[in-house]
């Protein structure tokens, strides 16, 4: 669970800086085709690994409350 977490941390970081690289080159060239797929890709699997990673906690607060 606490790597889990850490690697998400990890790419949080990571899609801030790609994005903010992706964005500075669209701007110096306006005329190119912003092409978003990989980001995008990526942000959905982030988004279901932090979801997961939601539920395995919540799983575990409630066992340790239950017993």
């Amino acid at each position: 669970m606490l790597t889990v977490s850490f690697i998400l941390i990890a790419f949080s970081v990571y899609r801030t800086v790609k994005v903010n690289e992706m964005l500075d080159q669209l701007l110096r060239n306006p005329e190119e085709f912003a092409d978003f797929e990989f980001l995008a890709f990526w942000q959905s699997q982030f988004n279901n690994a932090v979801a997961l990673a939601v539920f395995f906690a919540w799983i575990k607060v409630c066992f340790l409350y239950a017993l």
